[in-house]
């Protein structure tokens, strides 16, 4: 899933990071959301 809303999701440390005009994060272990920005979130990343 990758497209110019919801962005490519991320997997760190046991968490689905997935940005859309927020950010959610859900724990794979236990599909519940971890946290949920209140805010728009942007990201960016970089790579060496």
């Amino acid at each position: 899933m990758s497209n110019d809303v919801w962005g490519t999701p991320l997997v760190a440390d046991g968490t689905l990071l997935v940005s859309s005009f927020e950010v959610h994060a859900l724990d794979i272990a236990s599909g519940r959301r971890r946290y949920k920005t209140r805010d728009v979130a942007w990201a960016v990343a970089v790579d060496a």
